[in-house]
């Protein structure tokens, strides 16, 4: 039992990072998009990068509202297996979209040597394979709602 409690944890742990490193991302891209001026206007001007934009926000508050229901239910002492398995996998999958359309919108700047984004890109794919591939995640909500 103890070991399970461990991994649980350690999942809400993964989430909680996947959380940080879309944010990074999206910080990286709107800063870039505010910066940057294409065909005479803003880039965030552009309504594909404010819909990207758009959707990246949404979706990162998506994940911590998610880590955050998984801690809440850590604290109040309260089953967290399925809270923290939610987390983890959607938290990670999250991470690795809002990378990819953060460098998207960095285009080539992403690919630069030393560029950050390229980094949190690297750190967001490994997110989906600790403390259990996201395939093991699905098994698991899978086998308490079904």
């Amino acid at each position: 039992m103890l070991l399970s409690q461990t991994f649980d944890i350690g999942r809400v742990l993964v989430g909680a990072t996947s959380v940080g490193i879309a944010r990074a991302a999206y910080e990286i891209a709107k800063d870039f998009a505010n910066e940057r001026f294409q065909y005479g206007r803003p880039l965030k001007k552009h309504q594909v990068v404010a819909h990207d934009l758009v959707d990246m926000a949404t979706k990162i508050q998506m994940a911590r509202l998610m880590t955050w229901q998984a801690c809440w239910l850590i604290d109040q002492g309260e089953d967290y297996t399925i809270a923290s398995a939610m987390a983890k996998y959607s938290a990670s999958q999250i991470a690795q979209e809002v990378t990819l359309k953060a460098s998207n919108i960095l285009a080539a700047r992403a690919y630069e040597k030393g560029a950050f984004i390229e980094q949190l890109s690297r750190d967001a794919r490994v997110l989906s394979t600790i403390e259990g591939t996201n395939h093991i995640q699905k098994n698991i909500i899978a086998s308490l709602l079904l």
